[in-house]
Parts: C-alpha cells; sequence; structure tokens
C-alpha cells in the first residue's frame, strides 16, 4: 500500500489502477510518525491504541485524526492509522467550563498538542475527533474514563460547532505586540444593495425581564497605566489614500438607530436611540482622581493642517424630527461677551441655531 505524508500526499508516482487503500474506503492510511501528534510516551514514540492528529495547520478543514494501529521506534517510521471505527480510549470529562459527565453521543475533542480526548471544543486547542458511545460519572478533577469512542474524521466541523476563544477565568492567551486574535475582511463590490460584514440579531422572545445584547464587548484593564482601552473602536473610512472614497449619502462611524413598530407600543418603559452610561460597580467605587470625566467627549483629532479645515462648529448637535419646547433660562450674572463657544444645531425644517457655552460669570 503506497504511503503517505500529510505534507505531501501520497505517493505520486504510481500508474492508473494502482490501489491506494487496502480496507474499508480508505479509512486506514499510512502517516509518518514525526507528523504525528500523539500523548506523551517515555521514548517520544506513538504507541499502538493511541488517539491522534496530524497535519494540523490551524485550519480544521485540513485536519486530520484517528487511532494508532502500531507502536513506532523512530520518527521515521510510517505507522498505519484508523480514521473511522470505535475504538475504547481515555477520555477525560471535561468540557470548556471544567468538569462534565460525558454521555452517549456527546461530541468528542482532541487536543493539537497533548492529543487528550475531551469535551473541551475551544478551536484554539482542540478539533472534532468522534462521538461519545458510553456515559461517564465523574470521579474527580480532570479524571480520565475508558469509554467506547466512534472516530470520525469531519473535515467541516466549523459549520455546526461552537469554537470557543478562551472561557472566563481562562481567556485564549497572546502577548505577542500588535496582536489580533481574530480577523475578518471582506470586499463588498456590488454596485448597489446593502453590504454587510457581520449581522447578528438576538431575538428574545420570553415574556420576563431578560436582558438581552446582539453583540457585547467588553474591554477589562486589569493591568496598572495602560495606555489606552476602548470597550469598541468603530470607525468609517474613506481609503486613507490619494484616492480616496467618498458617499452621496450619510457616513456616520457610529448609528443608534431606535426603531419602533407600525403599531402602538405597550405603556411604560425608556427609550434611547443611544445611551452614553457611566457605571460604578460598589461604594468605593471613586472617580475623582481622574483628569477628566465625561459622558461624551468631542475630539477633533488627527493631522494638524487637518484638523485646522474642520469646521468643528458644524452639526455636533442636528434634530431633525419632533419638536423643541419654548422658553429660556438665563443666569443673569453671564454676559455677552462670556460666550466664548456655540454649537451649531439643525432644528426642523432646516432652521440653524446656536447654543452658546459661557466659560465664566459676571
Amino acid at each position: 500500500m503506497p504511503t503517505f505524508n500529510p505534507l505531501g500526499g501520497y505517493a505520486a508516482d504510481m500508474v492508473a489502477g494502482s490501489q491506494g487503500s487496502s480496507t474499508d474506503e480508505g479509512r486506514h492510511i499510512s502517516i509518518l510518525e514525526s507528523d504525528l501528534t500523539h500523548p506523551t510516551h517515555a521514548d517520544g514514540f506513538v504507541d499502538k491504541g493511541d488517539p491522534i492528529i496530524f497535519n494540523d495547520l490551524g485550519q480544521s478543514n485540513y485536519t486530520g485524526v484517528g487511532v494508532a494501529f502500531a507502536s513506532a521506534a523512530a520518527a521515521t517510521e510510517f505507522i498505519a492509522v484508523d480514521t473511522e471505527g470505535i475504538w475504547y480510549l481515555n477520555v477525560v470529562s471535561a468540557d470548556d467550563l471544567g468538569n462534565s459527565n460525558i454521555v452517549f453521543g456527546d461530541q468528542i475533542f482532541i487536543n493539537v498538542t497533548t492529543a487528550v480526548l475531551s469535551k473541551i471544543r475551544n478551536a484554539n486547542t482542540n478539533r472534532p475527533f468522534g462521538y461519545a458511545l458510553n456515559t461517564t460519572t465523574i470521579a474527580g478533577a480532570g479524571t480520565a474514563s475508558v469509554i467506547a469512542v466512534k472516530v470520525h474524521w469531519d473535515p467541516y466541523w466549523s459549520v455546526v460547532a461552537e469554537p470557543l476563544c478562551g472561557v472566563a477565568g481562562a481567556p485564549y492567551v497572546k502577548d505577542t505586540v500588535n496582536t489580533t486574535f481574530r480577523q475578518f475582511r471582506y470586499d463588498y463590490g456590488a454596485a448597489s444593495g446593502a453590504g454587510q460584514g457581520n449581522y447578528t440579531r438576538l431575538y428574545m422572545t420570553g415574556a420576563g425581564t431578560a436582558t438581552g445584547n446582539a453583540a457585547r464587548f467588553y474591554t477589562d484593564v486589569v493591568g496598572v497605566a495602560i495606555g489606552n482601552a476602548y470597550g469598541a473602536h468603530i470607525s468609517v473610512g474613506f481609503g486613507e489614500s490619494t484616492t480616496a472614497g467618498s458617499v452621496t449619502g450619510l457616513a456616520a462611524a457610529v448609528r443608534g438607530t431606535l426603531g419602533f413598530p407600525d403599531l402602538a407600543m405597550g405603556a411604560g418603559g425608556t427609550y434611547a436611540a443611544i445611551m452614553p452610561e457611566i457605571f460604578s460597580f460598589g461604594a468605593a467605587a471613586d472617580p475623582s482622581a481622574v483628569t477628566e470625566l465625561s459622558f461624551i467627549r468631542c475630539v477633533n483629532d488627527g493631522n494638524a493642517a487637518g484638523i485646522a479645515t474642520v469646521d468643528d462648529k458644524a452639526y455636533l448637535l442636528v434634530l431633525t424630527g419632533g419638536s423643541i419646547a419654548g422658553g429660556n433660562i438665563v443666569e443673569a450674572s453671564v454676559t455677552e461677551a462670556n460666550y466664548a463657544w456655540s454649537a451649531r444645531c439643525m432644528l426642523p425644517g432646516g432652521q440653524v441655531a446656536y447654543m452658546m457655552f459661557a466659560n465664566a460669570v459676571g
């Protein structure tokens, strides 16, 4: 039977009609020992009956798993591997949240570094291995039990699996400079329609008092004297080059839409399209030592020459609908000369007005 190397495939010098596998529709393949990841042994080589993973390139659809048919005495040996079948194997009763009984039918995963089997499905560390055919009871933390496992090489598991990037108390750690943990880049080339890089919609169907977020971003600053931290940084750019893009409509870095259905709303509740919030977690919360604290901070920033061309009075506040209650409140001690700043407002009907701000009284 021709041998297989996951970096180069099966032997390429065979003639048409040569058999590539002698048994069971190609489930048995031979792989170089040095290309196998398997449980640790004193001699460093794979043992007969070991669960193995091979050709892991960090992408689930290139990963192969199986069980070794034989033990190796050298890294240069080719080992026959069963990529299917039912095998009795050691499986740790744990999932991504800790100790967890294994139930018949549970999906079993293999660690890409240690080849330990468990229910841990974190896509950074584990790949699908098969399915449990027994149920276990936890005997202790990290306990492994011998159970029957249906081995199955599933190249498209990411369609149905839940890839996790760390869990509470055990985040995925990478400390190299300028790390981007996950990156998605799309190119919407259509001349019309509505392109969306990512779309998340949460349906809340319960009639209780549950709280829901279609997306939740939380930057937790636990180090001291961190430079800058943002819960979310959302931008609209225009190419940042000499050939810049443009829009004929509205370009907004953040658009908050509070949508009302075409029917009468239920009584009660408080509604807001955008709600800036400063939240104190306890009675000892004391931000008095910070340099500046604000609900909204407006900044004209970037290139100095570019800053000078920005009309920082324009459209700081835009009202395009509804009504404004009349009336003025004037501090008698504030004189006209003290009004050093203004915010330009667009009122209903296109009327322009200015909100004046004083820097002193008297």
